[in-house]
């Protein structure tokens, strides 16, 4: 039995990934939660702001790097990472059916009946406010959505 804890232990920095910042808590790793946590959250009538992404989009590897650096900028507590990919089929459409009013009739997550990569999401009080599909692609634009998303709660 404590060979393998041990053992889970020793694999553990593996299974995370390779963006560990213990210290400021403001990488992806850092400030990630799973269907799980973002349920609890849900029900405890969270304020915060959700980012979706997937390891494999390019549009997510470009603009998450100016939402890690606004975490720090801004020494921001409220936004948290969801990998699309550690979602499963009925967790996703869940996911999607709880922000569907929050998305804009025109965006391409609602034709698609489904969350697209990356996505922004604010949750206030546990309630969705307003979700949109892309963020964007540069520091100003990043800043910007941040900001205007965490007005909202």
């Amino acid at each position: 039995m404590l060979r393998k804890i041990f053992m889970s232990l020793l694999f553990l920095p593996f299974a995370l990934g390779s963006c560990i910042d213990a210290g400021a808590n403001t990488s992806r790793n850092g400030r990630r939660i799973s269907f799980e946590q973002a349920m609890e959250r849900v029900e405890d009538d969270a304020s915060e702001i959700w980012i979706f992404s997937l390891e494999s989009c390019p549009y997510c590897q470009k603009a998450l790097p100016f939402v890690e650096q606004y975490i720090k900028d801004e020494r921001e507590q409220r936004i948290y990472f969801i990998d699309r990919a550690a979602l499963s089929d009925s967790q996703g459409k869940g996911l999607f059916l709880m922000m569907r009013d929050s998305f804009a009739q025109e965006d391409p997550a609602i034709a698609k009946g489904k969350i697209l990569v990356p996505a922004i999401a604010a949750l206030g009080n546990g309630k969705f406010i307003k979700a949109q599909t892309g963020f964007g692609q540069d520091r100003e634009s990043v800043y910007g959505n941040l900001s205007l998303f965490l007005a909202l709660i």
